[in-house]
Parts: C-alpha cells; structure tokens; sequence
C-alpha cells in the first residue's frame, strides 16, 4: 500500500496503524532522515517498508513515485493520498508562491498520482483521500487552503462516479483540527485539548479502507466531541 506525507503528523500515525507482518508499505515524503527512521522502526516489527523522498510540488517527481510504487510493491490494494500543506492570513497578503504552492501539493499531486495509479489497479482497490472539513466549511484566513480543499473534495466526488463500475472505492475523509506539526508551520497557536490526534483520523481510515470490498463509506467528517476549535 501507498501512503503519501508519512513522515510526519496523520501520515506518520497512518503508517504506525497499517503496519504488520502481513502488510508491505510504500511510504514518501520530503524528508529523507525521518523516512528512514521510520521505515527502520517499522521493519524492526516485521513490516516490509519501502520510500521515497521527494518533493510533491514536482511533478516529474510524481511520476517517478508512481513508477517507483508500480515496480517495488506493484498496484497497491490501498492508496492514502495524505499529503498537504496550508498557507494562512487575509488573502490580500497572500502570494502566487503560496497559491502554486497549495494548489501544486493539496491538488495537483493527487490529480498527478491518482491519474498516474488507475491504469493500474484492480477491482478491490480503495483509494482514499485525506481532506479537510474546510472542504465543507468557509474560515476566514484559510481562504487558499479552502479553496484547495473544496477542489479535492470536488475532484474526489467525480472520480467515485467514474470508477465505481470497475470495483474501485474511493473514500474522503475530512477531518476537523489535528494535532499535527502543520500548526507550527503557520504560526498559529490552538489547543490540543480540543483537537483529534493524528491516531484518532489514522484508526478511522484503517477502519473505512479495510471494510469488505462490497462496502464503500464514500465520506466521512471527523469531528472533536468539543466542536470546532
């Protein structure tokens, strides 16, 4: 299986959550060291654990993951496509940069991989997507990352049409505020407390991508109890 963003946060507790003797997992994302170190703890409990490092903002570095996943681990039963990044403030101050970049990670990449992957995959495969509830719900300051996230739930939602006649799930999941290292990267403060961890999202996509293969949860918000923070 395929798990983009794992190094870090939700990608990370997905990997820790799909691992086992039986399971072989193809793990990417932009950092090499803590790849490795993941992998190595991994493969001491006995999970076949292949990576790639690399940057998703390029595309011909989606190819060769895609490549890379087809030759090592074939067609994978179950793909996560995880990986995000969120720019923050009044849209006014906001950059191209920021805009290519968000859109290049949150959307493009999974456009790429997904489009990538599909010649490939067999009746029983699950594709999941990690979105966001900003895919459903308006923040002010967030309006790059919203706009990224409604595509991908839009895109996602077409794509569930198109290949349910072949036997392939495609499955959103949305999860509200995470307790992840994206808060640090954006320089906001929110308290944990009144967040998911990343096991919380990581329990409930085990849960929704191994249902028997005549089961499919198209969506799924993921809430804290508390609300919203």
């Amino acid at each position: 299986m395929l798990i983009t963003g794992a190094s870090r946060g939700i990608g990370r507790a997905l990997a820790r959550a799909f691992a086992g003797p039986d399971r072989a997992l193809f793990l990417t994302a932009r950092s090499a060291d803590l790849l490795a170190s993941l992998a190595r703890d991994l493969a001491s409990h006995g999970t076949s654990v292949h990576w790639l490092a690399g940057d998703l903002r390029d595309p011909a570095f989606v190819a060769q993951l895609a490549r890379q996943v087809l030759d090592t681990v074939g067609p994978p039963q179950i793909a996560v496509l995880n990986a995000g990044i969120a720019r923050v403030g009044p849209l006014e101050r906001l950059s191209l940069e920021d805009f290519n970049d968000l859109v290049a990670v949150n959307l493009r990449a999974p456009f790429l991989l997904t489009r990538e992957l599909l010649p490939h995959l067999r009746a029983g495969a699950t594709l999941v997507y990690i979105g966001s509830i900003a895919a459903k719900e308006a923040f002010s300051h967030w309006s790059l990352y919203c706009a990224t996230k409604f595509g991908l739930r839009g895109m996602v939602t077409a794509l569930r049409e198109e290949v349910r006649g072949r036997g392939i799930r495609v499955i959103l999941v949305n999860p509200g505020p995470v307790a992840t290292p994206l808060w640090e990267t954006i320089g906001m403060q929110a308290d944990p407390r009144r967040m998911l961890t990343p096991e919380d999202v990581a329990r409930v996509v085990v849960k929704v991508a191994t249902e028997p293969a005549h089961v499919s949860v198209d969506e799924i918000d993921l809430l804290p109890q508390q609300g919203l923070v």
